[in-house]
């Protein structure tokens, strides 16, 4: 289980947690609350933002491009 956070316009990619220890026939319980602040996550690395730039506009043409392709727009 990962649980973390990209946030590309901070150009950051945090995570709070790592788990590799999760098997079938396990129960994971979420529980969405407000909170005032963020706890303190286990990593949390700056990205080049020049890199995600270039991803994100690949992204938008690849997405472009399936999208004519299906007839979509």
């Amino acid at each position: 289980m990962h649980i973390a956070g990209l946030d590309l316009d901070a150009g950051t990619d945090t995570t709070w947690l790592q788990e590799d220890g999760i098997k079938a026939g396990d129960e994971i319980i979420v529980k969405v609350k407000k909170v005032e602040q963020v706890s303190t996550p286990k990593t949390k690395i700056d990205l080049d933002k020049e890199l995600v730039k270039k991803n994100r506009v690949s992204s938008y043409y690849e997405l472009k491009s399936s999208l004519e392709k299906e007839g979509l727009i």
